[in-house]
């Protein structure tokens, strides 16, 4: 019999009680439950942000884990609740759109979860509502003794880059806690595109260049710019031991340009 596995995402402040509550009425429903705390320092209501630190750790885990995410989950007055199936792993949030940016295509299943009658709803569903789904699931009972079937009805359109024969057009879409930017062009992208030609990546519009992909960040000396595919396979713009969003002026939709050359 597999470890019940459930992850936590958040935007949580520690100080608060928030992810303590949560973890205790899990831990009193199911003691043999393994809690893992993915991050709780998600920019607050940003499922962009959620999104993009779940779509690339959620594949490091077994089938039959449960994620939890705890982000924006009161968007407005009447929320509705979902538990989803992707490549054999659930997701329980929110209908507010996160599911869209994390997931590539369509999930096998999704399921409205009907809420207890409990006041805490309308508060803190994490609580009331995905604690006890989170449970049910982890157990290996049937999704569809959650809720009915459904579909999505909020959805977003993660950020694309925009490739041609010569040019891809690209955007920061996270800023990790060393200040290192990652945009959305993949190293998929760029090989497809480039086929091995001579490049400069520009950042700020042509402000600031770089013409290498290096393997690691101390390829180049301390205070130099440097792009990497990271270990997802983004494109990554740092400075080799120090703070490139800062220093560069780069945030979250700042546009990133590849100039292949022939």
């Amino acid at each position: 019999m597999r470890m019940p596995v459930i992850t936590i995402t958040s935007d949580w402040n520690s100080g608060d009680d928030y992810c303590g509550s949560l973890k205790a009425r899990i831990m009193s429903e199911l003691p043999s439950a393994t809690i893992i705390d993915i991050t709780h320092s998600v920019v607050p209501f940003s499922i962009a942000q959620a999104a993009y630190v779940l779509r690339n750790t959620h594949r490091h885990f077994a089938a039959g884990t449960v994620h939890l995410i705890a982000v924006n989950t009161l968007p407005d007055p009447k929320p509705r609740f979902l538990a989803v199936e992707y490549r054999k792993q659930f997701f329980i949030s929110t209908d507010n759109g996160i599911f869209s940016l994390l997931m590539d295509e369509e999930p096998e299943h999704i399921h409205e979860i009907v809420p207890a009658d409990d006041p805490t709803v309308h508060c803190f569903p994490e609580l009331s509502v995905f604690a006890g789904a989170a449970v049910h699931l982890a157990s290996a009972k049937k999704l569809s003794d959650l809720g009915s079937p459904t579909t999505f009805k909020k959805t977003l359109l993660p950020l694309r880059p925009i490739p041609d024969d010569s040019m891809i057009t690209g955007a920061v879409i996270y800023i990790d806690s060393y200040e290192n930017a990652i945009t959305n062009i993949t190293a998929e992208l760029f090989r497809r595109v480039g086929k091995e030609r001579s490049f400069e990546i520009m950042i700020q519009s042509i402000k600031y260049k770089i013409s290498t992909i290096s393997r690691t960040y101390s390829e180049v000396p301390e205070g130099d710019l440097v792009a990497i595919f990271n270990s997802a396979g983004w494109l990554e713009i740092a400075i080799n031991k120090g703070n490139a969003a800062s220093l560069l002026a780069v945030s979250v939709n700042s546009i990133v340009r590849i100039k292949f050359f022939n």
